[in-house]
């Protein structure tokens, strides 16, 4: 990783990044790979997949980016956006096996090849592990029936609202917790 420099007060303006003279930032550079030597700049501090050159471990940063801002009241949308996590770890995870498919037979046994297994096995794993998470939200006490008043009702929803933001909470908290080590 880059290290990264905080400026108190630019010297200049850098417009392409929204930043004025006497402005604070953050400034890096990528030591390697295509954009080898480019200065970066930044208002705020550049998050993981900003300081790094490997579309590989971009793709998986902004992966575990969506899944620290998980944020939902709702079973069924939170259900529809670990499907969508779980879909962009199986397509990294597609793309990793075509790159090892890709190796000439001879160096599929060297260190990139070992590498590329590593990483298609961490995700097989990780995706595995948030499939085994319930999203699938139930609330067991009985809807008032027609007779029962505008408040019992209105009660039996309010008691059905929170029960449904602790499960969303709960689960989005496991979801976080479901770490992968990233060869």
């Amino acid at each position: 990783m880059p290290k990264v420099h905080h400026i108190k007060s630019a010297r200049q303006d850098y417009p392409e990044n929204g930043i004025k003279k006497g402005d604070s930032y953050y400034k890096w550079s990528l030591k390697t790979g295509p954009k080898s030597g480019q200065i970066f700049r930044s208002k705020t501090y550049p998050k993981p997949a900003q300081l790094t050159s490997s579309p590989f471990m971009q793709d998986f940063f902004g992966i575990e980016e969506d899944i620290t801002n998980l944020a939902f009241d709702d079973a069924e949308d939170l259900a529809v956006s670990l499907d969508d996590i779980i879909s962009q770890i199986e397509q990294l995870r597609d793309n990793t096996q075509d790159s090892l498919d890709n190796i000439p037979d001879n160096l599929r046994e060297g260190h990139v090849a070992q590498l590329l297994q590593e990483r298609i096995d961490a995700l097989d794993n990780w995706v595995s592990d948030l499939q085994n998470i319930d999203t699938d939200f139930q609330f067991d006490e009985e809807e008032p029936s027609d007779s029962a008043t505008d408040e019992e009702h209105n009660q039996w929803l309010e008691r059905r609202r929170e029960a449904e933001l602790d499960f969303v909470q709960g689960a989005i908290g496991e979801i976080q917790s479901v770490g992968v080590e990233m060869p």
